[in-house]
């Protein structure tokens, strides 16, 4: 019992209790715009949205750079010296300036390509890249302001803005989807993101002088390489990872049909929904405190707290999802999505050993051992990619969910014998 109100009162669970409003709520949100996208396009309609949004992933990363840990940490160590946020505020501004024109440009040369590439069909739909090209600065900006008041440490601010942002997107996503069915779905996509940033623009303008702070004299080289040093782990799997998604997803609609491919977007859609609670916990409580870890006893220490509470509740959490899972179905999608209920089990049993694993793999960025990374990632998407493609020529559509449980058994492998000094210290 002593132990139990010590893990109660613990600040872990004080984190997860404070973050955990705005999680149900993108969970809520997510289900119902995910019932609403089921009635309204179907599993077809679904699969498109699915290549849509991975492709946004991978054009956030090229825009941002994958700067915003590192405007987290350079805000959050110079808060108090005006002139220095002036500096980092300025130099990541002026660098996204240049990305989102350059990329914009990309998407405009290339748009038929492109278009062929993410929808796999002779439809024209370049006009949704050409609303995305107009969006991507709202887009892209604003994640870099919530990223300074994240470093600025106004946490409350940060949840309301996700809380406000998640409610218009839902009323915008709603709207249009029951309007226009998929392009609806496909233009709220784009066009909800980047109504966050009248949203940060307000808040983050409360706090600065934003206007007065990006000023081209305030650009410094230093701050930019400290950046680009920092980004180089988060932009490597934030642009590699949704691009073998699509090909994945590209690969099932040829071998098998599009609607199948519909039921691996909702399996992965309703995977994310519970994966978003170990997530937050990972990057608001156990990177930080990696981050400060000095030995190998101290690592241990982070990762025996991980594997005693978030891991067992985890594991309890994904076997009551298996046993209902029907019922998520029917609450999520509609009849037609009932294939998908073949598809659980090996997608948590991957999940299961991702959730193992996170924790070990969260090393390299806290200790910015980048060979690592580059290593470990590099193998998994090899893998991934790989036996999907087996696994799909010889089980189906199961065989993709089979391919995601072997990339995650190998890979908590490869980070067992990267950590094995942390995890066996005494």
């Amino acid at each position: 019992m002593k132990n139990y109100f010590e893990i109660h009162n613990s600040t872990l669970l004080k984190l997860i209790s404070l973050n955990s409003l705005s999680i149900f709520l993108r969970i809520g949100i997510g289900v119902v715009v995910s019932k609403f996208l089921a009635v309204f396009v179907g599993p077809s309609g679904m699969a498109l949205v699915g290549n849509l949004r991975n492709f946004l992933t991978t054009i956030e990363g090229f825009s941002v750079f994958g700067f915003q840990n590192g405007v987290v940490k350079l805000i959050a160590d110079n808060k108090l010296e005006i002139n220095k946020k002036k500096q980092i505020v300025s130099t990541v501004c002026l660098i996204t300036f240049i990305a989102i024109f350059i990329v914009s440009i990309l998407i405009l040369v290339f748009i038929d390509i492109i278009s062929k590439f993410i929808f796999n069909s002779s439809l024209d739909y370049n006009f949704m890249f050409k609303i995305l090209v107009l969006c991507l600065p709202f887009y892209s900006f604003s994640i870099l302001f919530l990223s300074v008041l994240n470093g600025l440490e106004l946490y409350k601010k940060v949840i309301t803005i996700n809380i406000i942002g998640s409610i218009i997107g839902l009323f915008i996503s709603v709207f249009l989807i029951a309007n226009y069915n998929l392009n609806g779905a496909l233009l709220s996509i784009i066009i909800t993101p980047s109504i966050l940033f009248f949203i940060t623009f307000y808040y983050i303008n409360k706090e600065i002088e934003l206007l007065n702070y990006i000023r081209f004299k305030n650009y410094n080289k230093e701050i930019a390489k400290s950046l680009f040093a920092f980004s180089s782990m988060a932009l490597y799997s934030a642009i590699l990872a949704p691009v073998i998604s699509i090909i994945i997803r590209n690969y099932i609609i040829e071998t098998n049909s599009i609607d199948h491919a519909g039921f691996w977007d909702a399996i992965t859609r309703i995977s994310s929904y519970y994966m978003l609670f170990v997530s937050a916990i990972l990057s608001l409580y156990f990177l930080p405190k990696l981050t400060v870890s000095n030995s190998a006893l101290d690592t241990n220490k982070v990762y025996l707290e991980y594997y005693k509470t978030i891991l067992p509740i985890f594991i309890i959490g994904v076997i009551f999802v298996f046993f209902t899972k029907d019922l998520i179905i029917s609450i999520l999608f509609t009849n037609e999505f009932n294939p998908v209920s073949e598809l659980f089990f090996w997608q948590l049993v991957g999940d299961v050993f991702k959730v193992f694993s996170w924790v070990l793999a969260l090393q390299f960025l806290a200790k910015k051992q980048v060979k690592n990374y580059f290593i470990t990632e590099t193998i998994s998407f090899i893998i991934l990619i790989t036996s999907s493609i087996i696994c799909i020529n010889m089980f189906d559509l199961k065989g993709v969910v089979i391919a995601h449980a072997i990339t995650y058994f190998v890979y908590a492998i490869m980070m067992l014998f990267f950590a094995k000094k942390e995890l066996f210290s005494i």
